[in-house]
């Protein structure tokens, strides 16, 4: 277990295998289909 830093305005969806699946929204709160990898740091 530890902390995940995920850019602002991103609302995680669902993880699988290393990578983290989700939305992002931009300034205009149109929304993007976005996935994160997961980096050990």
């Amino acid at each position: 277990m530890g902390v995940v830093k995920m850019p602002p305005r991103f609302t995680p969806r669902i993880i699988l295998g290393g990578k983290i699946h989700g939305v992002w929204r931009d300034d205009l709160d149109v929304q993007y289909v976005m996935r994160l990898r997961i980096v050990e740091g």
